[in-house]
């Protein structure tokens, strides 16, 4: 349902991501996580449009991966509980070229530690990481100050900031729980 009322966010880092890796023959071999990756919607996008090819998936609901894995974009889908650093896999550690994580820094799911876990997903100088969430959630769960001290210490630098709207077919309407609201897109670049 929240497709056809104007949700966004998988396309937004699609393009990004096509932005800050232009090169089709470089996103075509580079590893691809897909953290909280759900039923699948950034992977398939990032598959399909932005000829991503080695996209691996985890999320915490077996259930939901099972759909992830059901639309063949995922070259696997692995069952991780996100927010724990220290208990992060050491197989997923430094290996990923580009990182994403959309619509998981939400009410609920996960604290500013899934920032730390992206990091540690990374490989290295130069990766990129691309994120979705509220704008105000950056204020209201401590997500900017944690982004900012990443930056200050010489972790990241911010590649890109986009400002955009998700729900916004419903205009000035509300429908349950949805209604027009206001998103962030960072995409930071490892140094």
């Amino acid at each position: 349902m929240y497709l056809t009322i104007g949700y966004h966010d998988h396309e937004k880092v699609n393009e990004i991501a096509r932005e800050l890796i232009p090169d089709q023959a470089t996103r075509e071999v580079i590893e691809v996580l897909d953290m909280g990756c759900g039923t699948g919607l950034v992977g398939d996008q990032l598959f399909k449009v932005g000829g991503f090819k080695n996209i691996f998936g985890v999320d915490a609901s077996v259930e939901m991966m099972a759909k992830a894995k059901a639309k063949e974009s995922y070259k696997q889908t692995i069952e991780l509980w996100l927010g724990k650093p220290e208990t992060f896999p050491k197989n997923l550690r430094n290996r990923f070229r580009l990182v994403v994580c959309c619509a998981v820094l939400v009410e609920g799911h996960c604290d500013k530690k899934l920032f730390d876990e992206m990091v540690m997903a990374a490989k290295g100088r130069g990766t990129i990481i691309i994120f979705s969430t509220r704008d105000q959630y950056l204020r209201d769960y401590g997500y900017q100050k944690r982004m900012d001290e990443l930056e200050a210490n010489g972790t990241w630098k911010l590649a890109k900031s986009l400002l955009t709207h998700k729900y916004d077919k419903l205009g000035d309407q509300n429908l349950g729980r949805y209604k027009k609201t206001e998103v962030r897109i960072c995409a930071y670049e490892i140094l």
